[in-house]
């Protein structure tokens, strides 16, 4: 019939996006994808395969609805909230690295960027990266983020904390751009 797509007669688009038979655009489950890869739920939700809505600046929002910060700040699960330098509270409230220690003084001296050190006297840097204990780069997950923002695994892979190469929305990629289901398997992460 001259129309672009898969073997089921949906319509690709040029962003290799596809209509469903019902003329829905996005992915066989009937989610709509965005210019920006996030896709919808079938309840309308924009975000990821958890339902969770993200924003424009890769913020998310949990089950409850609550939502990250454009600074990359997280909520405990306490609700407290993480500082703008990448810092975060523990279970007690302290604001601190993630092995719990506190603020600056001593040796532990934060910088006028909101940078902090930690127990060896390595500096985090001014986006709000961190060393651990080992001196590597980190999140307070044990995710390393490169100076692009992009995370590395304790193991040295590209990607979230499964190992997989992950984008602001959520949505897995591997080197190659290709994208990993939680499964492992080549696709979305609806599994496709």
């Amino acid at each position: 019939a001259g129309e672009r797509g898969t073997s089921a007669g949906e319509q690709g688009t040029s962003a290799g996006e596809h209509r469903t038979p019902a003329g829905e655009r996005g992915t066989s489950a009937g989610e709509q994808g965005t210019s920006a890869g996030e896709h919808r739920t079938p309840a309308g939700e924009r975000g990821t395969s958890a339902g969770e809505q993200g924003t424009s600046a890769g913020e998310h929002r949990t089950p409850a609805g609550e939502r990250g910060t454009s600074a990359g700040e997280h909520r405990t699960p306490a609700g407290e909230r993480g500082t703008s330098a990448g810092e975060h509270r523990t279970p007690a409230g302290e604001r601190g690295t993630s092995a719990g220690e506190r603020g600056t003084s001593a040796r532990k001296r934060g910088t006028s960027a909101g940078e902090h050190r930690t127990p060896a006297g390595e500096r985090g840097t001014s986006a709000g990266e961190h060393r651990t204990p080992a001196g590597k780069w980190g999140t307070s997950a044990g995710e390393h983020r490169t100076p692009a923002g992009e995370h590395r695994t304790p193991a040295g892979k590209w990607g979230t904390s499964a190992g997989e190469q992950g984008t602001s929305a959520g949505e897995h990629r591997t080197p190659a751009g290709e994208h990993r289901t939680p499964a492992g398997k080549w696709g979305t992460s609806a599994g496709e």
